[in-house]
């Protein structure tokens, strides 16, 4: 019978095929672990961006919260304010998610995501954030500082991961911090209410010794460690105030508007001067200055308007008599209302009273409304027979408006005219107010100085007595030229935010225009301003008031 070999392995070709078998073994291994390490780069990136978008979610929702604070409530809020911490633990109860009523310089705690209107705002690992507060901008009825304008500084600073360099500017400092915890690290713990409201259980120690649970600060942002883990982002000073200042110039601007509707013209400006003794009363033939509101809370000494003459009446479509005189009695010079007493009058006619209104054209003062009264008693009050009450003109004669044109010595001709009605005969008409009425600003506008940064012009074709037109340069008179974003050439008037003291000006308050304005805007008498992206030697923000 044959003899059948069975096959027989060599030592070496058994050594090469465990070889072979341990090379494609290290190879899977080493393929799975680094398809673990991308899926585990891929979750960290992706965690991190998580974490990078609430924390500009919460950076955003301050900088609108601020824009808007005066709108919102609370004790005497003001634009530029942002809101206390709230010190509560997460899910403590109903005032959660709500700032405090007061806090600290500085103050640290968690983000008042309610306060902002947000939905609560959690980073990757699902911690809220926390927050800390430049004292200088805390709200206003919550410690905040008396003052609050383009000058007024942040004072948190940020390091970056060296711990030794500034990433917040030591000219421009952070209002405001908000922070991403992360996950516990170290010794930290997180389970009852007191655990939950100290912050060294959610903020670290960093680089530098830099100690983000630190209430005021300093605070860094620094790479994840085994000991480190905090992700932060900040609000600037320069990257709050521009939004703010606009918002406030705006304000300006429309009241602005308003004198130009009652008026026909816009009025004159206040030669510029040192912001904290200035009038800021305009001044006849002043173009570009201070903004002549002097008149609107305590802001200045604007000059009082006076009735001037003793106005004269005349009757169209009927008869009548009109003795008029200046008020209060005797008065020469200080005359503050005038009155005119009617008689024999026969049929509907139309009354007209004409009068000269001294000082107009140098302050922000409102023209007479016949549908209004101040304190109960009427702007354009009107007696009918047999009844000694005033009545606003409005409601007892028909056609009824009191109309206003400027000169160029700033005083304004002041007309009434309404219609009597066959019914109710008018015996007399006043126009009457203990002082001449004025346009408003918010309280918080002079509170806050704000009128020490800003700036005003108009083109001298719509000053009082201007005419009510202007040219392109080089046209006269001359319209203003905006160049930059926004620009045009055809400005009738512009208000120009200056923005805080920069490196190369002098501190606020200076009676040195080029420390409050650059380049072009420093040179007014040209007729040419410019809005520039704002860097670190421009700061100036140009708003046209019309067209």
């Amino acid at each position: 019978m044959p003899l059948h070999r069975s096959t027989v392995h060599s030592p070496s070709a058994q050594r090469g095929a465990v070889f072979i078998i341990m090379v494609v073994i290290l190879v899977m291994g080493t393929a799975a672990f680094f398809v673990s390490s991308l899926t585990s780069v891929g979750s960290s990136l992706q965690r991190d961006q998580v974490t990078i978008e609430v924390l500009n979610q919460a950076k955003q929702a301050l900088i609108a919260y601020a824009i808007n604070s005066e709108n919102i409530g609370g004790s005497a809020p003001r634009p530029g304010d942002l809101p206390c911490p709230d010190t509560d633990a997460p899910g403590s109860g109903s005032n959660y998610g709500y700032e405090e009523a007061t806090c600290a310089a500085g103050a640290l705690g968690r983000l008042p995501w309610k306060t902002l209107g947000l939905p609560e705002l959690k980073d990757s690992v699902g911690e809220p954030l926390w927050y800390s507060v430049s004292g200088n901008f805390r709200r206003s009825g919550a410690g905040g500082i008396a003052v609050l304008n383009s000058d007024t500084a942040g004072t948190l600073d940020v390091y970056s991961s060296d711990g030794a360099t500034l990433l917040t500017s030591a000219s421009d400092k952070a209002v405001a911090v908000v922070f991403a915890p992360g996950p516990i690290v170290g010794a930290q713990v997180r389970g009852t209410t007191a655990e939950k409201t100290t912050a060294s259980n959610y903020l670290e120690v960093g680089p530098g010794s830099r100690n983000n649970a630190t209430t005021g600060g300093p605070f860094v942002a620094a790479p994840t460690t085994t000991t480190f883990n905090d992700k932060l982002t900040y609000v600037t000073a320069s990257q709050l105030l521009p939004s703010i200042e606009k918002r406030v110039g705006t304000e300006l601007k429309t009241i602005l508007k308003t004198y130009y509707t009652a008026w026909g013209a816009f009025p004159f400006a206040g030669p510029f001067a040192n912001p904290s003794t200035a009038t800021f009363a305009g001044t006849a033939g002043t173009t570009y200055g201070l903004p002549p509101i002097g008149n609107l809370n305590s802001m200045g000494t604007t000059t009082t308007p006076v009735w001037n003459a003793i106005p004269t009446a005349t009757f169209t479509g009927g008869s009548g008599t009109a003795t008029c005189t200046r008020r209060p009695t005797s008065c020469t010079t200080a005359c503050t209302y005038w009155r005119c007493d009617l008689t024999s009058i026969s049929g509907t006619p139309t009354i007209t009273i004409s009068g000269r209104l001294n000082n107009i054209g140098f302050g922000m003062w409102r023209l007479y409304d016949p549908t209004a009264s101040i304190t109960g008693t009427p702007e354009v009050g009107v007696r009918i027979s047999p009844s000694t009450t005033y009545n606003t003109a409005s409601s007892v004669m028909d056609n009824v408006s009191v109309t206003a044109s400027l000169t160029s010595a700033g005083y304004a001709t002041v007309v009434f005219s309404g219609k009597v009605r066959l019914v109710g005969t008018p015996t007399r008409i006043q126009l009457y107010t203990s002082t001449i009425p004025a346009y408003s600003l918010p309280t918080w506008f002079a509170v806050n100085n704000w009128n020490h940064v800003m700036y005003y012009a108009t083109s001298p074709g719509y000053a009082p007595g201007g005419g009510n037109s202007c040219n392109p340069l080089p046209g006269t008179p001359s319209c203003l030229t905006v160049s930059g974003q926004g620009g045009v050439t055809n400005a009738r008037a512009v208000v120009v935010t200056t923005g805080a003291a920069l490196a190369s000006q002098a501190a606020h308050p200076s009676a040195t225009l080029t420390n409050y304005l650059e380049l072009e805007n420093a040179t007014p008498a040209d007729f040419i301003y410019e809005n520039q992206t704002r860097i670190g030697t421009f700061n100036d923000q140009v708003i046209v008031v019309a067209p």
